[in-house]
């Protein structure tokens, strides 16, 4: 969980220091998509866990996304549905904020 929130946190520094370039950084965030598929399989107890930080973070993301750049968004909307899909949890990002980025 420690690991998963620091890179969370350095995602989330990426993502600021790249401002509104055409090229964010990314790297992080591919990352942590990454730990979202793979740790799908987990139990529903670990998982959820992992999903409440991941899922705030995809949130977070979300909303600058919608903002600033396409990049960002298909990624993170992307992850959020295929990991919604593949674990069966009702738990992802709320569809107000897909729409309309608040």
């Amino acid at each position: 969980m420690n690991f998963v929130q620091a890179l969370c946190d350095v995602s989330w520094e990426e993502i600021q220091s790249s401002g509104l370039s055409q090229q964010p950084r990314l790297f992080s965030l591919q990352k942590l998509v990454e730990i979202s598929y793979y740790n799908m399989n987990r139990i529903r107890l670990e998982w959820s866990n992992l999903w409440d930080i991941l899922g705030e973070h995809f949130n977070q993301v979300l909303q600058v996304a919608v903002i600033h750049n396409d990049e960002i968004t298909e990624m993170t909307v992307r992850s959020a549905v295929t990991t919604t899909l593949m674990s069966g949890s009702s738990r992802w990002i709320p569809s107000d904020n897909l729409l309309c980025g608040s």
